[in-house]
C-alpha cells in the first residue's frame, strides 16, 4: 500500500504538469482580461462560462466518471475496450445531441443571463465551448483510466499552447473583446478532440455494449444532479452577484477565483488520479488508513498553497493584473478556504464513492446549495461580492459535515478531524497575523515579513501535526516524486 500510494502521488504529479499546462491559457489570460477588458466586459464572460458549464453537464451525464470506474474494473483488454468504445461514442452523440436541442433557445439563454437578447452570439459561443469541452472531457478520460497520465499531461501541454495562440490572435490582434474570449476557449479542445477520439476509437475498436452502456448511466445518471448541485455551487454566486449587484463586481469576483487557480491545479491534479486508486485498493485492509494520511497531506498542501495566496493577494493582483482589478485581493483569502474545504468534501465523498451510493452526493450537494443560494441572497445585497464569498464557504462547511456522516457509515475511512482541523485554524491564524504586517510601513519589510508568515506554516504543519515515522514517509513521497520529475 505505501509503494502505492507513492505511486498515486507520482501520478498526482505528473497529472499536475498536464493541469498546470492545460491551465496555461487561462493563467496568460488572466494579465490579458486586466488590460484588455474592462470589469463589467469580464463580467460577461464569467456569466457566459456559467451558462457553458451548465450545457456540459448535461451532456457529459456522468460518462467521463463512468469511463475511470468501470475501464478499471474490467477484467481484460477486450472488456476494456468495449468499456472505452461505448463510453466514447455515447459522449459524442450525448453532446450533439443535447446541443441541437438547445440551439433554438438561444435568445431566451440570453435574456435569462443577460437581461439582453442581443447576446445571443455569447449563447451560441457558449454551446460550441461545451460541446468541444465535453469531447475532449471523455477523450482524455481514456487517458485517465488507463492510466496514462504522460499521455495526459502531452495533451494538456497541446491545449496550453493552443489556448495562448488562440487569445493572443482574438482578444489582443483581432481585438473582438468578449466574443474572442470565448472563442479563444472554443478552438483547443475542439481541435483536439477531432484529432484524439477518432484515434482512440481506432485503438479500442468499435464494439458497442448496449447493456454495459446502461449499466454505465445506472452509475453516471445520479452524478448528473449532484454535478448540478456543484455547479450551483460554483456558479450561482457569480449569477447572483450579476442580478443583485453589478457586472463589475462579477468581474472582481471572477478575477478573484481565477487568481485561486493555483489551489484549484492542485486539487484537479489529485482529483484525476485519485478515484482509481480509491476503487482499487479499497477492498485491503490498511486502505482506510493509508486514505485518511492521504486527506492530511492533501490538507497540507493546499493550506500552503491558500495561505500563500491570500497573504500575497494584493500584490499578485497588481503583478499579473491592474489597479483596475485591486478589489478582487478583498475575497481571495475566503474563495481560497471555500475552495480547500470544497476539496476536502471530494475526499471525505470517497466511501460514498467506494460504496457506489452516488445518489448521497447528489443529497449532499443539493443541500450544500440551498444553504449557497439563502446565504447568497441575504448577505450580497449587504456586502457584495464579500457576501458571496463568505456564503461559499458557510456551504462548503455544510457540505464536508453531511457527506462526512453519511460516508462513515458506508465505507469507514479514520480521518483525523483534530489534523485537518488544527491545519486549517493554523492557515487562518497566521493569515491575520500577515495582517499586521501591513503597518511596517517600508515595502521591503513588509513583503520579507509576508514571506517568512507564510514558510512558517509548513514547519509548524510538519513538526506540529506529524510523527516522525509521517514525516519519513513525507521525504519518501518527495524523493519519489524528484526522481519521476527527473
Amino acid at each position: 500500500m505505501q509503494g502505492e500510494i507513492r505511486k498515486v502521488a507520482g501520478h498526482s504529479a505528473t497529472y499536475a504538469v498536464g493541469v498546470v499546462a492545460g491551465g496555461l491559457g487561462r493563467v496568460f489570460l488572466i494579465p490579458i482580461v486586466a488590460r484588455f477588458l474592462s470589469a463589467d466586459e469580464y463580467g460577461i464572460v464569467a456569466l457566459a462560462l456559467a451558462f457553458v458549464s451548465l450545457v456540459g453537464i448535461l451532456m457529459d451525464l456522468g460518462l467521463a466518471t463512468s469511463l475511470v470506474k468501470f475501464f478499471s474494473e474490467a477484467p481484460d483488454s477486450r472488456s476494456k475496450n468495449r468499456v472505452a468504445s461505448t463510453i466514447l461514442t455515447s459522449g459524442v452523440v450525448s453532446g450533439l445531441a443535447f446541443g441541437l436541442i438547445l440551439l433554438p433557445f438561444g435568445r431566451f439563454f440570453s435574456s435569462f443571463l443577460f437581461q439582453r437578447p442581443d447576446y445571443v452570439h455569447f449563447i451560441y459561443l457558449g454551446l460550441g465551448l461545451a460541446l468541444a469541452s465535453t469531447l475532449f472531457r471523455v477523450a482524455v478520460g481514456y487517458y485517465q483510466a488507463l492510466p496514462a497520465p504522460s499521455r495526459y499531461a502531452a495533451v494538456s501541454v497541446a491545449k496550453g499552447l493552443l489556448g495562448i495562440g488562440a487569445a493572443a490572435l482574438f482578444v489582443i490582434y483581432l481585438g473582438w473583446g468578449p466574443a474572442g474570449f470565448l472563442m479563444g476557449m472554443v478552438v483547443p479542445p475542439a481541435l483536439l478532440a477531432l484529432l484524439l477520439i477518432p484515434g482512440i476509437l481506432r485503438g479500442v475498436g468499435l464494439g458497442f455494449d448496449a447493456t454495459g452502456l446502461r449499466r454505465f448511466l445506472r452509475f453516471g445518471v445520479p452524478l448528473v444532479p449532484s454535478t448540478f448541485a456543484m455547479w450551483g455551487l460554483t456558479y450561482c454566486d457569480i449569477y447572483l452577484l450579476g442580478r443583485l449587484a453589478t457586472l463589475e463586481e462579477v468581474g472582481w469576483y471572477q478575477m478573484a477565483q481565477e487568481i485561486c487557480l493555483g489551489m484549484g491545479l492542485i486539487m484537479t491534479a489529485v482529483q484525476l488520479a485519485w478515484p482509481r486508486f480509491i476503487f482499487s485498493h479499497a477492498k485491503e485492509r490498511t486502505a482506510p488508513k493509508a486514505f485518511a494520511l492521504c486527506a492530511d497531506y492533501y490538507t497540507a498542501v493546499l493550506g500552503f498553497a491558500g495561505l500563500a495566496l491570500s497573504v500575497f493577494a494584493g500584490e499578485i493582483i497588481l503583478v499579473i493584473g491592474s489597479e483596475a482589478y485591486a478589489a478582487a485581493a478583498t475575497v481571495i483569502p475566503y474563495l481560497c478556504l471555500a475552495t480547500l474545504l470544497f476539496a476536502l468534501y471530494g475526499m471525505f465523498a470517497s466511501g460514498v464513492q467506494i460504496s457506489g451510493r452516488t445518489e448521497f452526493m447528489a443529497l449532499t450537494a443539493a443541500g450544500g446549495l440551498i444553504v449557497n443560494v439563502v446565504l447568497n441572497i441575504w448577505m450580497i445585497p449587504r456586502w457584495g461580492m464579500t457576501g458571496a464569498a463568505v456564503a461559499s464557504v458557510f456551504s462548503n462547511v455544510a457540505m464536508c459535515v453531511a457527506v462526512l456522516k453519511i460516508s462513515g457509515r458506508l465505507y469507514r475511512i479514520p480521518f483525523s478531524a483534530a489534523r485537518i482541523g488544527g491545519i486549517l485554524i493554523l492557515a487562518i491564524a497566521l493569515f491575520a497575523l500577515s495582517r499586521c504586517a501591513e503597518g511596517l510601513g517600508w515595502l521591503g519589510w513588509v513583503l520579507l515579513a509576508k514571506a517568512a508568515i507564510v514558510f512558517a506554516f509548513p514547519a509548524v504543519v510538519v513538526f506540529g501535526f506529524f510523527s516522525p515515522e509521517e514525516r519519513g514517509k513525507m521525504l519518501d513521497f518527495v524523493r519519489d516524486l524528484y526522481y519521476r520529475g527527473g
